[in-house]
């Protein structure tokens, strides 16, 4: 602590108090209340809103997304919750399996669906082969189906019965050979074009959840369990390339830039050895794709448990995390530029990571999880599985005409009136952004908001038109007249003032009679300061100890100071606050036993502590209160005010009166009498000194010291002859004293 000194008057003892409060920087102003600003302008604001036919760039910039177009028609989808696994012919037709019944489905270049293949159990992988016969991998014996489109053959018969659980991806090598990750004894089949096949690789892992082959024909593999990522060459040989810290491999792409990993967190589901999520595959030309759709780990993770990640293991082995989440699942992955595409769970969203950066958003499905994506083999476009409801999309390169964005609400804490509306952007020719807002007193929007206001058109600054209200939203709306354009929404600007509520006064103490606090030490500072008397020096150590009051705890204890002891003073303490966050200055007042009107003990105080010189007025019971008022940071005729009274406490600096003694020989000792009285406070002890030594306690007459009266009658000890000087002293519950003395000889 850094203590100042500065000349004082001994009598503007509040003054000296708040001066050295001040100085030693116990103390601290509020700011000001004024117009309130509302900005969103980074990944994270925006990422809190509701995205709907837009994108949010890595920067933190809204657009218009790329258009996605349901391809699986409404009616069928709602059938079906489960997308598990999909693929694209070269002729544009999708073959999918759907529901947990093992249905096939295929979806004609016209949109036109049939039932394709009944499998016996649920078909959580499917591939089109080299071959153009597609094969489906089931539940029931980890058994593979090969089923040529449009033949009438029998498809009955498995093609290749891995004896397991379950297939959850497949993937051909480019010597036409069939990989198969299988579960729950985590076996890779290797399966030749003449169905003959054997276990290529038996992992440590409970399930083989994710196939990719590299550019030298390597088979790359990701368990679930361990979380690794296996490369294991054409001969068997295994290596590992990433021991992740997920639990679930669920996308494995090869890029120029190296491997993309996507997967589960460990927390997900709460450790190994349970079914992964079944998993989706997909193949083009120079990708392979592996996803995911819900099982245990995909539906824990949409609980809120830590949730998902991509990472991408460079040429040189270096691992470097990418993107993960605490509330998003990855559930497949697609190479797109120099980086992926990331189906999520639980908002069915589509990330877009290149860099370790924020993803971009690029849309959002109409389903709860994205589980695969495919690049469409005739054009630009992305094919796109979800589920919950299931439901299959193309993703279109270009961006559709119109989106729309919906921010996060804003609690506004009180009721608000609105200022300006302001926006930066960059709209090319031929695109417009055009913002909205809409306010209640709920916190969720609801029947009971307003409506959306008029559109806001000048970016520059609109006036809100919205009611006043706690709570307000925005929403903005953009457009484009071509594909190949959109506008960028980059920062939001909403101004608004709260309506003024008046200051509270939470705490208001009044301390023992006559203590006074200092944050400094040297004594040479004008004031009459002295040592506590034991009693309230007791009074305190009690009251600290309880832990109860707001100002007994050791932060409160090192703003107020040391205490210490001047009679005819009354400090007084207190906590207040503002809801607006105005400043506030304080006036202190008091009113006597039977008065009606606060008088003044002074005014615009800054400070939260003040000591009263009581000595100014009488003796009696009192009132005292403090009052608040946010004048400083409102205009005049708009500040409010708030107070709050003490408890009655009792001013008395006048001593107690010693009278009518008496003295009388006894046995070699003086037997006195006499009286006390104390107007306004009880006496608290009774002392006497026989010739200036020491002071000597005893009893009042009725041996209880518990009214303003009291009697004196007591025996001293033995006396030598002559004559002798006896003080009776009286203090009272003021720790005010009154001495009287009388003199008697002794024979």
């Amino acid at each position: 602590m850094i203590a100042c000194l500065m000349p004082v008057k001994p009598a503007r003892w509040g003054v000296l108090v708040a001066a050295i409060l001040v100085c030693s920087g116990g103390l601290s102003m509020v700011q000001a209340v004024g117009p309130k600003t509302w900005v969103q302008s980074s990944y994270e604001d925006f990422a809190a809103g509701e995205i709907m036919s837009v994108s949010l760039t890595e920067s933190g910039e809204i657009s218009l997304s790329r258009a996605l177009e349901q391809v699986y028609p409404e009616e069928a989808a709602e059938e079906t919750p489960y997308v598990w696994a999909f693929d694209e012919a070269p002729d544009g037709t999708i073959y999918a399996s759907v529901g947990s019944e093992g249905r096939v489905i295929s979806i004609s270049p016209g949109g036109e669906v049939t039932t394709f293949f009944e499998a016996p159990s649920t078909a959580y992988a499917l591939r089109y082969g080299p071959d153009d016969h597609v094969y489906v991998g089931v539940a029931q014996d980890a058994a593979v189906y090969r089923i040529a489109p449009g033949s009438t053959e029998d498809a009955g018969n498995p093609w290749y019965v891995a004896g397991q659980t379950y297939v959850w991806g497949m993937v051909f090598d480019r010597d036409g050979r069939l990989y198969i990750g299988t579960g729950e004894s985590g076996e890779i089949h290797v399966v030749d074009s003449d169905g003959s096949g054997r276990v290529f690789y038996d992992s440590s892992d409970t399930h083989i959840t994710a196939l990719a082959i590299d550019r030298d024909n390597n088979l790359l593999a990701g368990s679930e369990e361990n979380g690794y990522v296996y490369r294991i060459s054409p001969g068997g040989e295994p290596f590992v390339l990433f021991d992740s810290p997920l639990q679930q491999i669920t996308g494995l792409v090869i890029t120029a830039r190296g491997v993309f990993v996507g997967g589960i967190s460990k927390s997900a589901n709460g450790g190994g050895g349970a079914a992964p999520s079944p998993a989706v595959t997909s193949q083009s030309a120079t990708t392979i794709v592996v996803g995911a759709a819900p099982g245990p780990a995909a539906a824990a993770a949409g609980n809120g448990a830590a949730a998902g990640a991509v990472y991408l293991i460079h040429a040189d082995g270096y691992v470097e995390e990418m993107w993960s989440s605490e509330k998003e699942s990855a559930h497949t992955l697609l190479a797109d530029g120099e980086g992926v595409l990331v189906g999520t769970s639980p908002d069915g969203r589509i990330l877009r990571v290149e860099n370790a950066t924020d993803a971009a958003i690029v849309q959002e499905a109409d389903s709860a999880q994205v589980t695969g994506l495919a690049a469409e083999l005739s054009s630009t476009d992305v094919l796109v599985a979800a589920s919950n409801l299931g439901r299959i999309y193309r993703l279109r390169s270009g961006s559709q005409a119109t989106g729309e964005y919906v921010s996060q609400v804003k609690d506004t804490e009180t009721t608000s009136s609105w200022g300006r509306l302001r926006w930066r952007s960059d709209s090319p020719q031929g695109t417009s952004i055009q913002l909205r807002t809409r306010v209640g007193n709920t916190e969720s929007p609801n029947d009971t908001w307003s409506e959306w206001s008029e559109p806001y058109l000048q970016p520059e600054g609109s006036q809100i038109s919205s009611p006043p209200a706690r709570f307000i939203q925005w929403k903005a709306e953009l457009s484009s007249a071509a594909p190949t354009s959109t506008p960028l929404l980059q920062w939001v600007e909403l101004v608004y003032v709260q309506r003024n509520l008046k200051p509270s006064i939470d705490e208001f103490r009044v301390h023992p009679g006559g203590v006074v606090y200092r944050q400094v030490t040297s004594t040479d500072d004008g004031m009459p300061f002295a040592q506590l008397p034991p009693g309230i020096a007791a009074e305190l150590a009690q009251s600290q100890g309880a832990g109860g009051a707001a100002f007994a705890n050791a932060s409160a204890r090192a703003f107020l100071g040391r205490p210490f002891f001047v009679p005819g003073s009354r400090s007084f303490s207190w906590q207040a606050s503002d809801a607006n966050g105005d400043s506030l200055k304080y006036a202190l007042e008091y009113r006597g036993e039977g008065e009606s009107t606060w008088k003044s003990i002074e005014v615009d105080l800054s400070e939260s502590t003040y000591t009263w010189d009581t000595t100014t007025v009488p003796d009696g019971l009192y009132l005292a209160r403090v009052v608040a008022t946010d004048g400083p940071s409102n205009p005049a005729g708009q500040a409010l005010q708030g107070s709050r009274s003490s408890q009655p406490f009792v001013v008395d600096n006048t001593p107690p009166r010693v009278f009518d003694l008496q003295s009388a020989s006894e046995g070699g000792g003086v037997h006195v009498t006499g009286s006390i009285n104390d107007a306004t406070s009880l006496i608290r002890q009774i002392e006497y000194s026989i010739d200036g030594e020491r002071w000597r306690t005893v009893l009042p007459a009725d041996t209880l010291a518990d009214a303003g009266s009291e009697s004196i009658d007591f025996l001293t000890d033995s006396l030598p002859a002559g004559e002798h000087t006896i003080v009776i002293r009286a203090t009272d519950a003021a720790y005010n004293s009154g001495a009287g003395q009388i003199i008697v000889t002794v024979r």
